[in-house]
């Protein structure tokens, strides 16, 4: 569900619980898979079949669907392999890739090797590094009295600074 709502990173809790042996990690990775996959694919149709309808209403709309499907062709290789890695930009491109009328065939190809690539990289990299992650938890745990500390200090700070501004306004 996580993969599907674009939580996409949430897969290294996931891995954290194949370290703990709670999970399996083909499993993890799978579910995943389905559920990025899911999620492009229901965009992609959605604006395909719906996204004329906009274009229409919203003329502006379809010269900048075709400046941006213009550096998607100009890029073909780079979208084709990596746009699952780039965060904050995937629905955007898989919107402008169904306005655009990008055949079935290619978006197919497109999205399971995309997809297929980011869940092994981001799979396998969570995996390696989930000791790295637990140790900072850990650290962060044992250290949590000074960040509070820090944070009371900070706020302090910042309250005192606007009372002596609001201080200073009504009596200059």
């Amino acid at each position: 569900m996580a993969a599907f709502t674009g939580g996409e990173i949430l897969i290294f809790p996931i891995i954290l619980a194949v370290k703990l042996r709670a999970s399996n990690i083909f499993l993890a990775m799978a579910v995943a898979f389905v559920g990025t996959l899911s999620r492009d694919w229901l965009l992609f149709l959605l604006f395909r079949e719906k996204g004329r309808q906009l274009l229409l209403k919203i003329p502006r709309l379809k010269t900048k669907i075709g400046q941006a499907r213009e550096i998607i062709d100009k890029n073909n290789m780079f979208v084709f392999l990596g746009y699952r890695f780039l965060f904050g930009l995937v629905i955007f491109i898989v919107i402008v890739l169904g306005l655009s009328g990008m055949s079935l065939r290619k978006f197919a190809a497109i999205s399971l090797i995309g997809n297929t690539l980011f869940i092994i990289c981001i799979g396998v990299f969570g995996y390696f590094y989930t000791e790295i992650m637990l140790e900072k938890i850990i650290w962060v745990h044992e250290h949590k009295a000074y960040y509070l500390l820090g944070f009371v200090i900070l706020l302090g700070l910042y309250l005192l600074v606007k009372k002596a501004g609001e201080l200073l306004v009504k009596y200059l």
